[in-house]
């Protein structure tokens, strides 16, 4: 899924629109991992639950950013995608 990111769009037309799109799903993840990490944090604590930070719940939180990421990017795609057919 990062290399979605990572890589060169391919088509001619809308490059700097991708380009936008890649940026704001990238922003708005780190947004959401940090959101999503200290909430997991508060949680912890309110329930008394000190576990480990450990390897599973890293792999978890990087799944969660990379998952957020595609959504966001997919769902910005979906939405000009049905503005451009409805406006045809």
């Amino acid at each position: 899924m990062l290399l979605l990111f990572i890589t060169q769009w391919t088509k001619d037309d809308g490059d700097e629109m991708y380009l936008q799109f890649r940026l704001i799903s990238s922003l708005s993840s780190v947004f959401f991992g940090v959101g999503f990490l200290l909430v997991n944090s508060i949680w912890d604590l309110v329930t008394l639950s000190f576990t480990d930070f450990g390897i599973h719940n890293s792999f978890f939180l990087m799944f969660m950013i990379l998952w957020w990421q595609l959504f966001v990017f997919g769902s910005q795609v979906y939405k000009l995608r049905k503005e451009l057919t409805k406006n045809d």
